[in-house]
């Protein structure tokens, strides 16, 4: 298999890595996009806070356009699948392969991806750096609702 997943946390914060290696097919997202759903179930999806999904394509050969756009077109699947939304699910890339690029402008637009914004990072350690700030900020917004006194979803 042209790809390896790698589960750096699992709990209400849910972080994946999937490095490809080499060409990679439509079979190749098919098996990956199954391998990573049961890797990642959760028993509770409701409980999950934020999922990111990064993909190094550093190493990434060929990929061809039809492969980016057949994964394109299943990937909303994602997102609605259950404790999935696009505040919760963050697809990132690593790297600058070219297939890449345009999967990224691809999620920018609604028939897509629902017109969500895929960061593209040069460095495993930027995009770790990234989710680092970013899930600082949702901590802080759960302490927030949390907290004695503040207004809670069914006060509002």
């Amino acid at each position: 298999m042209p790809y390896s997943i790698e589960i750096i946390e699992h709990s209400t914060i849910i972080i994946t890595l999937t490095r490809y290696i080499g060409d990679v097919t439509s079979e190749d997202f098919t098996a990956w996009n199954a391998e990573l759903d049961t890797a990642i179930a959760s028993p509770n999806p409701e409980s999950v806070m934020r999922f990111y999904n990064i993909l190094d394509v550093t190493a990434t050969g060929n990929v061809d356009f039809s492969t980016v756009m057949e994964q394109m077109r299943v990937a909303p699947d994602q997102i609605d699948a259950p404790g999935g939304s696009p505040d919760t699910f963050k697809l990132m890339f690593v790297g600058d392969a070219p297939m890449a690029k345009l999967a990224v402008d691809l999620a920018r637009r609604k028939s897509f991806y629902g017109g969500q914004t895929v960061p593209m990072f040069r460095t495993l350690d930027d995009a770790m750096a990234f989710i680092t700030i970013d899930r600082t900020m949702v901590g802080a917004a759960t302490a927030t609702l949390a907290s004695p006194g503040s207004p809670q979803p069914a006060d509002r």
